[in-house]
């Protein structure tokens, strides 16, 4: 099976992606829209599977056995027959013949059947063995790698577009405060200990030093109630200082120096959160198509063990539709053709507390397991991105570890 991207999505180098070599490309060269289309052009078909023969078996020798079994000569019959030719023969003994032809047939209508636990139980453990096949498959193949890969790259991605806002926010913050903030720093150049502030001598300038009350930007009321030894009266010419001071204060509408340290402050703490990403997403593209390649060389492989174990479970299939013995869904699971994987957007984190999830009352209306076409249960992951959110999990985990979103 030849694997390769879905169609209807634009080949990354169709959009001229640039290649990177695991270094940050920095900002001005890093063009979020056209790495994310590099890197979402490559998916696994929604049918991904392995590379299967398609084996038409007949009926085993066992299930042609317990058939034959419904099928011979019924001994009922002979009786009711021997007691016919009895009566023709021996007529006086109308009664005794009357009563052994009505035994035999009697026993001749007891309808036969077969015991199906045996069948059942080797159609169960043949498609058991083969979901653990499967999904041992996926693991070497790196398809569950590549899907895991994916999610991380577009949890990177929305985080970069969050930081990206977030920036922004806290840079129109900044200006929406800027007049605050140049008067604080206005304050802050005169010094409690070089002014002649009424009532305010060395011992009260070390309490204050000691509380960190130095200049007049740190000076406000609340805080000089809390100190020892200040009250109202303590406070006012301190207070009276300040409002002096304020009156004097001009507010500058142009960026100066301090503005602009401020500024690069906020560009410098985003920057450092972005660049990791970058750097993840700008290899992501040729991290993806690494490990695509190898499930692509590994699904045209055959694989013996996985061959060898789908003929088993669809021989056990065959001898149950064979004997018209109702193939269990519990354990049913689809042709290989159709098998899809987990889906590709839960999360790995919602993946990993499957298990912690309780499971809930089945509903009429549950899902249908996308992996092995059990019937799936509402379940609450306890952990990860998803935590608190209830989804689909199959009713047959940990054998089975199908998901769907709710």
């Amino acid at each position: 099976m030849s694997i390769e991207p879905e169609i209807g999505v634009i080949p990354p180098r169709a959009l001229g992606a640039t290649q990177y070599d695991g270094r940050d490309p920095g900002a001005l060269s890093f063009k979020i829209e056209i790495i994310w289309k590099g890197i979402e052009s490559l998916n696994l078909p929604s049918q991904f599977q392995p590379k299967l023969s398609t084996p038409s078996l007949d009926p085993s020798k066992q299930a042609i056995e317990a058939k034959k079994s419904l099928n011979g000569f019924n001994l009922g019959i002979l009786v009711a027959i021997g007691a016919f030719i009895g009566f023709l023969v021996l007529p006086t003994l109308f009664w005794l013949w009357l009563i052994i032809g009505w035994v035999g047939y009697s026993s001749s209508n007891e309808k036969k059947t077969i015991n199906p636990q045996p069948f059942l139980s080797v159609y169960e453990e043949a498609t058991k063995r083969w979901n653990q096949e499967l999904d041992n498959w996926n693991q070497r193949t790196g398809a569950k790698s590549f899907r895991n890969l994916k999610q991380e790259l577009s949890d990177a991605k929305n985080t970069y577009l969050q930081l990206i806002d977030e920036e922004k926010r806290l840079i129109q913050n900044y200006r929406n405060e800027r007049k605050n903030k140049q008067l604080l720093a206005f304050l802050d150049t005169f010094d409690i200990a070089s002014a002649n502030i009424n009532g305010i001598g060395p011992a009260r300038e070390a309490t204050l030093a000691s509380y960190g009350i130095d200049t007049a930007a740190d000076v406000s009321r609340g805080k000089l109630l809390n100190l020892p030894g200040f009250g109202e009266a303590t406070a006012k010419p301190l207070l009276s200082w300040r409002e002096n001071l304020e009156k004097r204060f001009v507010y500058q509408a142009n960026e100066n120096d301090y503005d602009r340290r401020e500024l690069a402050r906020i560009r410098a703490s985003i920057e450092s959160k972005l660049s990791p990403l970058r750097q993840k997403l700008s290899t992501g593209e040729a991290n993806l198509r690494s490990i695509f390649n190898r499930i692509s060389t590994a699904a045209n492989i055959d694989d013996p063990s996985l061959n060898q174990i789908n003929t088993r479970r669809i021989q056990a299939k065959v001898d149950l539709e064979f004997l018209r013995i109702t193939v269990p869904s519990t354990v049913s699971t689809p042709a290989p053709s159709s098998y899809q994987g987990w889906p590709a957007n839960i999360s790995q984190s919602t993946a990993s507390s499957y298990g912690s999830g309780s499971p809930q009352q089945t509903s009429s209306k549950s899902a249908t397991c996308p992996r092995c076409g059990s019937q799936m249960v509402k379940r609450l992951a306890k952990r990860g991105r998803n935590a608190g959110n209830y989804f689909w999990g199959c009713s047959r985990y940990p054998v089975c570890k199908g998901t769907r979103n709710i």
